[in-house]
């Protein structure tokens, strides 16, 4: 039976075809005699994995992303789709992203994603600086991803997201906010900046600083740690995943969630292709959560989130004694996160110390 409040999502990984593949006259043609495997396998995935997978919830995300996607043809990626709808309900989607990892994707495919209800684009960017390209994206420059972006709009994607990177080695401030200020004049409906390493602390927080302050500026409400949206394109996706809302994944490499199993796929394409060829689900690896796991994933998401942590949730998951103890810790960092209606959210200055204080919150779990 379906939960009518429990919603959910599905998420599939298009693998990078050419790392599968020597280098030789014949490359292209292997590839793409992999690429039909793959999605032959793929759709055996699905039917498989649905019809021994309970679907409790609706189904409200369906997201797209790899470094294969390039290959795939556009009858390839109908039969993708018609397979989904075949064996998912699909009446209740609300957002279809496809996310493009390089600005390699052809006008065709992007019109073909359009074609099948896709109504989000996500653009993996990182940076604009062809100095730190180089680096990043090897043979792509400021100008593959600037293209990229109008050809989604030309194709009428009036949900488009970016993604950049800070703490780039050798990234310097000056370079960020140039870059930043060249994404907003792009105006795209959701943004997301992300820390490429853990070095440099210090001058992530002011490049982090520095973002918050512009983008909101611009019009750009922070709901999530690392992400800002205009009005109504917060990233559903997003959203499930940090609310801990049901996942089923496809592909290699694929992490999924349901219920309290998480299960993830190999990350081998050929051994993914040989398993599903024979008519058996890809070999992958289980892990059944215990309450601690749950309770600290509900910590790190909470706080991760604007809204923050429901401490009822807390109280009716976990019982009182828990509850109290994070009331209690909650005060040691006053000056970093407000507790308002049993609710614990996080200010600015408390996301330079994030790490910290999630560390302290899930230790409410154990007496200490």
């Amino acid at each position: 039976m379906i939960n009518s409040f429990k919603k959910g999502g599905i998420y599939i990984n298009i693998p990078t075809f050419s790392q599968n593949i020597p280098e030789n006259p014949n490359s292209l043609k292997s590839i793409r005699m992999l690429v039909q495997e793959f999605v032959d396998s793929l759709c055996t995935e699905i039917k498989l994995t649905c019809r021994e997978t309970n679907i409790n919830f609706k189904i409200n995300t369906l997201y797209i992303s790899g470094t294969g996607l390039k290959y795939l043809s556009s009858n390839q990626i109908k039969n993708i789709y018609k397979t989904l709808q075949k064996e998912f309900n699909l009446s209740n989607l609300e957002e279809f992203t496809i996310e493009a990892n390089k600005p390699n994707l052809s006008s065709n495919t992007i019109e073909t994603f359009k074609s099948i209800r896709a109504n989000r684009f996500s653009i993996n960017i990182q940076t604009l600086e062809n100095t730190l390209l180089k680096k990043t994206a090897k043979k792509y420059t400021e100008k593959d991803y600037l293209n990229l972006f109008k050809k989604a709009r030309e194709f009428k994607f009036n949900n488009i997201n970016i993604d950049m990177n800070i703490n780039i080695p050798s990234q310097k401030i000056y370079m960020w906010k140039k870059d930043l200020q060249k994404i907003t004049k792009l105006s795209p409906e959701h943004i997301s900046i992300y820390s490429f390493s853990l070095k440099n602390i210090n001058e992530s927080n002011k490049m982090y600083r520095y973002t918050h302050n512009l983008l909101h500026k611009n019009k750009y409400s922070q709901y999530e740690i690392c992400s800002y949206s205009k009005k109504n394109t917060q990233c559903k996706h997003n959203i499930n995943y940090l609310e801990r809302n049901p996942c089923i994944s496809f592909g290699p490499a694929a992490h999924s969630l349901i219920g309290n199993k998480r299960y993830w796929n190999t990350n081998n394409t050929k051994l993914y292709i040989t398993n599903l060829k024979n008519k058996g689900l890809p070999p992958r690896k289980y892990e059944k959560l215990k309450k601690e796991n749950i309770f600290n994933e509900i910590i790190i998401n909470g706080l991760k989130k604007t809204t923050g942590i429901n401490l009822e949730i807390i109280k009716n998951k976990f019982g009182q004694i828990i509850h109290k103890r994070i009331i209690r810790k909650t005060h040691k960092w006053k000056d970093y996160l407000s507790l308002d209606n049993d609710t614990v959210a996080m200010n600015i200055e408390g996301y330079f110390i994030l790490d910290k204080i999630t560390l302290d919150l899930m230790k409410a779990y154990m007496k200490e």
